[in-house]
C-alpha cells in the first residue's frame, strides 16, 4: 500500500508535500485489530492509524505533533493516495477532515481486499 501526500504549511504559503510510502502493509483478518504507525515528516511527528485494520470499510486518522507535544496548526490540506500496483489499483485520491487542531480522518472503503 502507498499512502502519500501529506500537504503541510499555511495556505498562503504551503510546505512541499510530504509522502510516507507503507509498502509491505498485510491486511489483518482479525476484525477487531488496527494498525498504528509513526513517523516523522517535516520533522513533524506523525501517527497514521487505521482501525479496522482489515479490507473493507474503515477509518484512517492522523495526528500530527510538535516536537514540544503540541498540536500541529499549521496544515493546509492531508490528502492519502492509495494504491496497489501488483492488483493495478489506483490510485486512489481522498482529503482528509479536520476533527481537532493537528488530528484529520476519514472513513471509506479505500482498502477493499486483504493481502499485501
Amino acid at each position: 500500500m502507498n499512502m502519500s501526500s501529506m500537504g503541510m504549511g499555511s495556505s498562503s504559503s504551503p510546505a512541499p508535500a510530504s509522502t510516507v510510502q507503507m509498502d509491505g502493509m498485510s491486511m489483518n483478518t482479525a476484525k477487531n485489530s488496527s494498525y498504528v504507525k509513526e513517523v516523522k515528516i517535516l520533522d513533524i511527528n506523525t501517527k497514521i492509524e487505521i482501525n479496522p485494520f482489515h479490507s473493507g470499510f474503515k477509518t484512517f486518522k492522523i495526528t500530527f505533533i510538535t516536537p514540544d507535544g503540541k498540536p500541529y496548526s499549521n496544515i493546509s490540506t492531508v490528502r492519502m493516495i492509495f494504491k496497489n500496483d501488483q492488483a493495478d489499483i489506483g490510485p486512489i485520491t481522498t482529503t482528509l477532515k479536520p476533527v481537532s487542531t493537528g488530528v484529520y480522518t476519514i472513513t471509506g472503503g479505500y482498502i477493499s481486499q486483504p493481502g499485501e
